[in-house]
């Protein structure tokens, strides 16, 4: 455990919990303890060994902490779409077959099923490739507990992804964290890299001991004084003369077709491990396999990648043709004045409204739950907490209530690459309004069906009516008193300011009573409204799930703004949790630092 191992490990836990990388973070806890348990025990089963990587672990826990709480609580929260291990999604997408993992055997390409989409290849396909075979030349008797621990990590990974039951169901209720995690193939991705690390670390084991055989003196340490410099010397597996020679034998591997490059690796990780007293040639260097079996993984890997895109000239088409839409309609500068895209550009698809700056219903993303919820109500079918891709074409039952609510008002179309035409999708209810009165409805299903039943009018009636979910914890009767004053008919939104990218949205209202307000925006828990009185006096109000989905809030009589933004949730003492952090690092690098000496 040297500083450089520290800072390498700590950075990859923390990008992971930051960024996309939860999932993987999950799975090296469950599925790799086995194998991190084994090592342990192998390398003598001393505290120290152990106590390094757990205080990496905590410590870049901790740093990341501050950046993983406000998605650590939004997934908590009512708004994710499949709260923290609650929903069991793991099988929602695809579940692994014997298949799956038979062809994850070998790098090349041509194993591939021709059959499967290419676009499940990353999400059932993992090949480990001749990496397996330098695993004969670790030392079992001495790491017996590795290979149990290597042997019942993969083995879970296995009766997870393959949903071998009831193995596989006692587990996801053990430990509730996997069930909100879709494609538990993933789960083998840190198997593959402590595969790596063992697979090097035996060649390197193998070629000492060969040169122990072959009677290489070695020199015994002399006691280091205090500030003497000592002498390096490179070990025999590390020369310049056996890159030269590894350098030429890679290019020619991945020069070669992807079957004989993979039976040429497969030769050569098993000619490397081929017991000394079995051969009659000398011991290929570890550093050729090394480096040669790396080119080959890369020269597979680039074989699976599909073509990327120019992202530069993708984006620049789209501003091109948002820039063409507001200036033909300045409204649509408002985030919350909608289109409808009748086409696509292939490398955004359902994006490419907000591609081009442009507010849309459309997209691939992850929604809040909410809105997802209104959306399969609408078309009454079953909620999927894992739908991220949301289209809506023109024979979608919800289309025509969502199209009203959100104020969706026109079409895009590109009858030709330099001409764009806009068609008016009638009225809608507009950036924001006001209620006149407040109905309950029974659950969401039924309020979906008052919604449905309002059919072209909805826009008129909205106005007159708020709809609330009763089953929605957040529409309490508390939020809104038991009926409204008669003078929220009169109620008047006079204009909305919500520039695109905006942190505010500012409604200029005229009420002379306490009425509900709607936004044609999502509720979500983390947005915070303030109203703006007459008299310049500044009121906190409460921002509630309004129409299954939007944001409402209860304005004040006299209230001239309301005010929403989104204020994520903070960390308390952030600083502090991050400093505990670099001191659980520091510690396992001195920990590290103390074992060597």
């Amino acid at each position: 455990m040297t500083a450089t191992v520290v800072a390498l490990t700590a950075a990859a836990v923390v990008l992971g919990l930051l960024h996309s990388g939860q999932q993987i973070v999950v799975s090296g806890v469950v599925f790799g303890a086995p194998v991190l348990i084994g090592a342990w025990i192998s390398l003598g089963g001393r505290w120290p060994r152990l106590a390094a990587p757990a205080l990496v672990a905590a410590g870049a826990f901790l740093i990341a902490l501050p950046g993983f709480w406000p998605m650590l609580s939004h997934a908590r929260s009512s708004d994710a779409p499949r709260a923290l291990g609650q929903a069991t999604v793991t099988y929602d997408f695809i579940t692994a077959t014997a298949r799956d993992w038979l062809t994850s055997i070998p790098w090349t390409i041509a194993a591939l099923p021709a059959a499967r989409a290419a676009s499940l290849h990353h999400e059932v396909n993992y090949p480990a490739g001749p990496l397996l075979l330098l695993l004969a030349a670790v030392p079992w008797r001495r790491a017996r507990a590795l290979g149990v621990g290597l042997g019942l990590g993969l083995a879970a990974v296995l009766v997870v992804s393959m949903d071998l039951a009831p193995l596989s169901r006692a587990l996801l209720a053990l430990l509730p964290p996997l069930k909100s995690f879709r494609v538990p193939e993933r789960a083998v991705l840190p198997w593959l890299w402590a595969l790596g690390v063992v697979a090097v670390a035996a060649l390197v084991y193998r070629a000492g001991a060969a040169n122990r055989e072959g009677g290489e003196p070695r020199v015994p340490r002399a006691p280091r004084r205090r500030g003497a410099k000592t002498a390096q010397t490179s070990p025999a597996w590390w020369r310049p003369s056996v890159v030269v020679l590894a350098v030429p034998l890679a290019v020619a591997l991945w020069l070669m077709p992807s079957t004989v490059r993979e039976v040429a690796a497969w030769a050569l990780a098993a000619a490397a491990v081929v017991p000394s007293r079995w051969r009659r040639w000398p011991a290929i260097p570890a550093t050729i396999v090394v480096l040669v079996l790396g080119v080959s993984s890369v020269a597979a890997f680039r074989e699976r990648l599909l073509p990327f895109p120019d992202a530069a000239s993708v984006l620049a088409e789209a501003a091109r043709l948002g820039d063409t839409a507001r200036r033909a309609k300045p409204e649509l500068e408002s985030s919350l004045t909608r289109v409808r895209l009748d086409f696509s550009l292939p490398a955004l698809a359902t994006n490419t409204a907000f591609g081009a700056g442009l507010s849309g219903l459309e997209g691939y993303a992850v929604p809040p739950r909410r809105f997802a919820a209104l959306l399969f109500a609408l078309r009454e079918d079953r909620y999927e907490s894992t739908a991220v891709f949301f289209a809506l074409p023109p024979g979608d039952r919800a289309l025509p209530v969502l199209r009203q609510l959100y104020n969706v008002t026109w079409e895009v179309a590109l009858p030709s690459r330099n001409r764009l035409a806009l068609n008016p999708l009638g009225p809608a209810a507009g950036p924001a309004w006001f209620s006149a009165s407040v109905a309950r409805a029974r659950d969401l299903a039924a309020l979906a069906g008052e919604l449905h039943a309002a059919g072209a009018d909805l826009h008129r009636r909205a106005g007159e009516v708020l709809w609330l979910d009763g089953t929605d914890p957040l529409t309490a009767p508390a939020t809104l008193p038991a009926a409204l004053d008669r003078e929220c008919r009169d109620a008047r939104v006079l204009s909305v300011e919500a520039p695109w990218r905006a942190r505010q949205i500012v409604a200029r209202t005229e009420t002379t009573a306490a009425c509900p307000l709607t936004f044609a925006m999502n509720f979500t828990e983390d947005l915070r409204a303030g109203a703006v009185l007459g008299d310049g006096r500044r009121l906190p109000v409460a921002v509630f799930p309004g129409y299954g989905a939007l944001a409402s809030v209860l304005a004040p009589a006299g209230a001239t703004e309301i005010r929403v933004h989104a204020e994520p949730p903070r960390l308390p003492w952030a600083p502090a949790w991050a400093a505990l952090g670099l001191a659980c690092c520091a510690g396992a690098a001195i920990l590290g630092w103390r074992a060597r000496s």
